[in-house]
């Protein structure tokens, strides 16, 4: 859960936590975002990935997720307009089917997850099993 309030200093300074809040902020990465694996952006972004190599990227990612972050989130970012071509299809269809297969595994939008975990989660008993991300015993000020 994200802190408001936070103030970072100069270089020479400890970081400053702000109160926690009850926002509940789900990870994404543009390694998991078929517009980095396919779109090209001249200068900046070749693009045109072959769907076989992402679906490696993005399965083995899956798998390690599955193994190391019990109750985790993999969120795959996707555009219609990347996704969308037949053979990118294909390879998305294959990894869902292969995710479907795990014990475990389920699928829902952003929205339901964020509210299970918060319900899971209330703000106090998170702070209180994690106190370094609430700033408690982080480094003092000087």
């Amino acid at each position: 859960m994200p802190d408001t309030g936070d103030e970072g200093g100069s270089l020479d300074e400890p970081y400053k936590f702000g109160p926690a809040t009850d926002i509940v902020e789900l990870p994404v990465t543009g390694g998991l975002d078929d517009y980095l694996a396919f779109e090209v952006v001249a200068g900046w972004n070749q693009g045109y990935s072959n769907p076989c190599d992402i679906e490696e990227i993005w399965r083995d990612d899956f798998q390690y997720a599955l193994e190391n972050c019990k109750g985790g989130i993999y969120t795959l970012t996707m555009h219609p307009e990347f996704i969308g071509r037949g053979h990118r299809i294909m390879m998305l269809d294959r990894l869902i089917q292969r995710m479907k297969a795990c014990v475990g595994v389920h699928f829902t939008t952003l929205g339901p997850y964020a509210a299970e975990w918060k319900s899971q989660n209330p703000l106090e008993k998170w702070k209180s099993e994690n106190l370094m991300r609430t700033g408690v015993n982080s480094f003092p000020s000087l």
